[in-house]
């Protein structure tokens, strides 16, 4: 079994930065950070395993199992390498994955479906961990673009994470429990990914919080990219780690239409990236307004870059 103590993991909701944090950290340390250990592609049981905010004794021996083998590469499944592989999966060549295996030292992992569960994280299987929390207005906006995000289909995701994300938990969520069953009935997709996204932080946040366990803001990451990405692996104790433009930069911060610089985001000419960038195209006034509406009903704070943040964050 790997040593819990050195363990890293990076949590977060879809689409809320892991995999570019993950990258950042991974090619600081020189390690690698495995993807998404409770995928289907890695788990068997990944949909009676995923959205969790507890488990069972008996779950929680199988899925720690599981953990240790994919930390320990007893289970060299490709998908684990999806962020180290220089071609899509499904091309990659059996032989150089193996080469990767052989040569690799492993990290930690990063994980979307562990994120009502940062306190098991810590608990069981990485006593160092780092969640991302995104606006979630930009996470939104960013599912409905990206329509093959659901890895097990939707709405079938969505009904998976309400059968498990309260499966025997604790009175503790009770209130958050309740605020979601009651819910006016939901038909738009928009309008349950925002509900998922509020679920997650109102039970997540406070049990961070409570771990003294450190937040990052993705918005931090692109405001301020060198001082975020210091704060975070100062937190991961590697502070004599340094941190190259690449780490930052390449290739997840580099898209088409945007660009960084050393005040940070801009466009592709130069000018600020607005705060509204990431969902001005994507979501009207109106779905705007429902998302906030959804998120403040379960009294989640939203980021803001001048307004105190929860005791738990770092940057």
């Amino acid at each position: 079994m790997p040593d819990i103590s050195s363990t890293v993991a990076i949590v977060g909701f879809g689409r809320s930065g892991t995999t570019w944090l993950s990258d950042i950290v991974s090619k600081a340390s020189g390690e690698a950070l495995l993807f998404e250990p409770w995928h289907p592609e890695v788990l068997n049981r990944s949909t009676d395993f995923s959205y969790r905010s507890s488990y069972t004794e008996e779950e929680t021996a199988e899925l720690v199992d599981h953990l240790s083998g994919a930390l320990d590469k007893r289970q060299p499944v490709p998908w684990l390498l999806r962020n180290h592989l220089p071609t899509a999966v499904h091309e990659s060549e059996p032989k150089l994955t193996q080469q990767i295996w052989d040569q690799i030292g492993v990290l930690g992992f990063k994980t979307i479906r562990a994120t009502l569960a940062p306190d098991w994280v810590l608990d069981n299987i990485a006593r160092r961990m780092i969640y991302v929390v995104r606006n979630p207005l930009a996470v939104v906006a960013s599912i409905v673009r990206r329509t093959n995000f659901w890895e097990f289909g939707w709405p079938k995701t969505y009904e998976i994470f309400s059968e498990n994300a309260f499966a025997g938990a604790s009175s503790d969520l009770e209130e958050v429990h309740e605020k979601f069953r009651a819910l006016p009935s939901m038909s738009s997709d928009l309008e349950k990914i925002a509900a998922m996204w509020a679920v997650t932080h109102a039970v997540a946040v406070p049990r961070l919080e409570k771990a003294s366990a450190p937040i990052v803001y993705y918005e931090d990451l692109y405001r301020r990219p060198f001082e975020a990405a210091r704060k975070v692996l100062d937190a991961l104790g590697m502070q004599h780690r340094g941190i190259l433009p690449t780490y930052l930069f390449t290739p997840a911060m580099t898209t088409m239409r945007t660009l960084h610089g050393r005040t940070g985001l801009q466009t592709v000419t130069g000018a600020p990236v607005p705060p509204d960038f990431f969902w001005r195209d994507t979501l009207s006034d109106e779905e705007q307004t429902t998302v906030l509406q959804i998120v403040e009903d379960f009294g989640v704070e939203l980021y803001s870059a001048d307004a105190p943040r929860p005791r738990a964050a770092i940057s």
